[in-house]
């Protein structure tokens, strides 16, 4: 039980970070259909970079107290429980992993803008990046240079070379990680409220 309690702890953190709180984002500008200047604002480096090894936590799958771990936890908890609301409860865990899974392989704004296109609210427009994953992507900034400088360090650089990539990057980067973080934060709500023995846990505050 200490990696969920832990997991649930770090919520808290999460919901602080400067990165999840701050305004992340950048604008092209154009002169006669050609890509001008590109204004970028993001939260500081040292404050992305510290993000992302907490984020790493409950990212990775083989650290002790990750999403998958944890979350596997608390299936296993929940199916020794029989009782008349033991269904509901496993429904509930299915849908957060497999929520977690999706969000992992598909960038959260593609599916909310793929999903505003079937319903024919607002016309879907693939935009540049749409082919890369959300795991390609963190894991390339986590082990080329936020928290590992290594072998994906000439991914990040050919990234750098051009403004609007690096930027365009960065932002999309930000993006996965945040949805992903609401995510983690969400399941650890829910943790606090099916298992008894974790709700003397400090809650998270909701201040995003």
């Amino acid at each position: 039980m200490r990696p969920m309690r832990c997991y649930i702890e770090l919520t808290t953190q999460l919901t602080d970070s400067a990165v999840i709180n701050g305004a992340n984002g950048y604008r092209v500008n154009f002169e006669r259909d050609h890509l001008e200047t590109v204004d970028a604002a993001f939260s500081p480096e040292e404050s992305t970079r510290g993000f992302s090894a907490l984020f790493r936590q409950f990212y990775a799958h083989d650290e002790a107290a990750s999403f998958r771990k944890v979350h596997g936890s608390a299936y296993a908890l929940a199916e020794g429980a029989v009782d008349n609301e033991q269904g509901s409860r496993l429904a509930a865990l299915k849908a957060w992993g497999k929520a977690s899974s999706r969000l992992r392989g598909r960038a959260i704004d593609l599916i909310v803008r793929e999903k505003l296109g079937d319903e024919k609210i607002f016309p879907y427009s693939p935009l540049h990046g749409d082919d890369q994953s959300p795991d390609l992507l963190i894991n390339a900034y986590n082990y080329g240079e936020y928290i590992h400088w290594g072998r994906n360090a000439t991914v990040i650089e050919s990234w750098s070379e051009d403004p609007f990539i690096r930027a365009n990057h960065r932002y999309r980067l930000v993006s996965t990680m945040t949805g992903l973080a609401h995510l983690y934060i969400g399941f650890g709500q829910l943790l606090v409220t099916l298992v008894p023995t974790m709700r003397d846990v400090r809650p998270t505050r909701w201040n995003v």
